[in-house]
């Protein structure tokens, strides 16, 4: 199983993808890449939405993700940023019409819990440790990982 988490910020998203399996003898994951994916100021707020969701889906489909998980917001005494809402909205439309089985979307204590019957625990804890991964994250270098650069054809 792959699977992504997403960290949404005003200026940009940062993300990991880890690989593992599920179970209860499933050993730990491992982390196959990590990046921050910078929003160009050049671009008007539309503009900037459509490369955030063109990038992350070519991210999605590179490494074939089959799950996912994105940290939202937490709100604290008022202080909030319209964009980053907007980004993190654009994130969810791109897990709902992509070929991704299943995902979820929360906050820190919806993630760190186990979801519903009909998700399984095993994949639920999974996702919840990916999330703590990438919401620790501001940035690419503080996921201290090898990220590949440049090695597209």
């Amino acid at each position: 199983m792959r699977a992504i988490g997403f960290r949404a910020s005003p200026t940009g998203v940062v993300f990991a993808i880890i690989e593992g399996e599920v179970g209860p003898s499933a050993s730990p994951f491992k982390v196959l890449a990590g990046d921050a994916v910078p929003i160009p100021a050049a671009l008007w707020p539309p503009n900037q939405l459509h490369f955030v969701r063109t990038v992350l889906l070519d991210v999605m489909e590179e490494f074939g993700v089959e799950r996912a998980g994105l940290r939202l917001t937490e709100y604290l005494a008022g202080k909030s940023h319209p964009f980053r809402d907007n980004i993190e909205g654009v994130i969810q439309e791109l897990l709902a019409s992509s070929d991704v089985a299943w995902y979820i979307a929360g906050r820190n204590a919806t993630l760190a819990r186990d979801q519903s019957s009909d998700r399984p625990s095993h994949a639920a804890g999974r996702i919840s440790q990916l999330m703590r991964v990438t919401a620790a994250a501001r940035s690419a270098e503080d996921l201290t990982l090898p990220v590949p650069r440049n090695d597209r054809p």
